[in-house]
């Protein structure tokens, strides 16, 4: 089996597992349980083009795929129910401060630290990503020289092409946040056996540098 399908046997795994969920209904759940599901559902459409080799559409997801996961993190376990409620109004990430009763903007920086703050496994994984990986993420996802320049070869423009070793990385990085996101949602779903089972594929992807 190659890396391709394996991944594509973690996508079919995480579904097949999330399908039986059942989650408590708060608004903090539906909204942090709805990003995580589109999370999910952009890494499946990453392996679908993959397949297609449409590698310069699939490769512009990973900032979607990773930035939605980050978020519902955040509305699930920063965001007070009055910061959910605006959020559900004004489709915008904001904390209310208690002192002046001003609503404040979170840039995504400020997302990941509210994140890190509460709990440390953050500081390791999204803050770490972040900072690897952002100016690429935007540039493919912008159009930047990212997806410019994989499009030229000599004279001729021509799809994406990707070296075996970068689509291997690539498609890691993906799987990887689909089962972070697969444990967010065990989680909130107080499914035990289910976060178990997550985190011993996440622990056997680390061990063997996955």
């Amino acid at each position: 089996m190659n890396f391709i399908e394996e991944s594509r046997a973690i996508d079919r795994w995480i579904s097949h597992k999330v399908k039986q969920l059942a989650f408590p209904q708060t608004c903090r759940n539906r909204v942090s349980v709805g990003l995580l599901h589109y999370s999910l559902e952009l890494q499946t459409a990453f392996f679908l083009l993959v397949e297609n080799r449409l590698i310069g559409s699939a490769y512009a997801l990973m900032r979607p795929i990773y930035e939605s996961y980050v978020r519902a993190c955040w509305l699930h376990l920063v965001a007070t129910d009055e910061d959910l409620e605006h959020f559900k109004k004004d489709n915008a990430y904001r904390i209310k401060n208690p002192a002046t009763g001003k609503w404040n903007n979170r840039s995504f920086d400020q997302i990941i630290q509210d994140l890190e703050q509460i709990d440390n496994r953050f500081v390791d994984t999204i803050a770490t990503i972040k900072q690897k990986n952002w100016k690429v993420m935007n540039s493919l996802i912008h159009g930047g020289a990212e997806q410019i320049y994989r499009r030229i070869s000599g004279e001729t423009i021509q799809g994406v092409q990707a070296e075996a070793d970068e689509l291997r990385r690539v498609s890691g990085f993906v799987s990887s946040i689909a089962l972070l996101s697969a444990l967010e949602l065990a989680k909130i779903a107080e499914n035990n056996s289910f976060a178990k089972e997550v985190v011993e594929r996440l622990t056997r992807r680390s061990e063997t540098g996955e």
